[in-house]
């Protein structure tokens, strides 16, 4: 078993190849944090912000450089008002603010409204965000 220490989140990396065969690693947040289930999340996966988590709550959450948005991403090529992430029924939607570099979904740049889906990759400047849904039942693990 792998441990990665990310500041104040402590993931436990394993692979269960009896139960799981997708092939891909397993990240459970450590028994200090609360259950998640159910619930959506971007983990900055690369970049300055490397290891933090949000939480995408029921109203929009606006990503980009500026002080003022629900996710500041230190990042010189994400603009002040880059993307929304936006609630939606039953699923989540990624829209582009006309930013200056443009938002890519899973490499792929985003044009209009796209629906997000679990382990998605949104890219704003060199800051790659993963998307996670958890669900109910899975104690609070999800994949990556």
């Amino acid at each position: 078993m792998l441990t990665l220490i990310l500041e104040r989140n402590l993931l436990f990396f394993s692979k269960d190849e009896e139960d799981d065969t997708s092939g891909r690693t397993k990240a459970m947040p450590s028994i200090k944090s609360k259950a998640r289930t159910g619930k959506a999340y971007l983990v900055v996966i690369k970049g300055e912000n490397f290891g933090d988590e949000y939480e995408c709550k029921e109203k929009d959450t606006v990503i980009g450089r500026s002080s003022s948005n629900d996710i500041v991403i230190e990042d010189e090529g994400v603009s002040r008002k880059h993307c929304v992430i936006e609630p939606a029924t039953n699923s989540y939607l990624l829209k582009d603010l006309k930013s200056t570099n443009g938002t890519f979904l899973n490499d792929k740049k985003v044009a209009s409204p796209v629906i997000l889906k679990h382990s998605d990759k949104i890219t704003v400047g060199k800051t790659v965000l993963q998307f996670i849904i958890t669900e109910e039942g899975r104690e609070g693990s999800y994949t990556i």
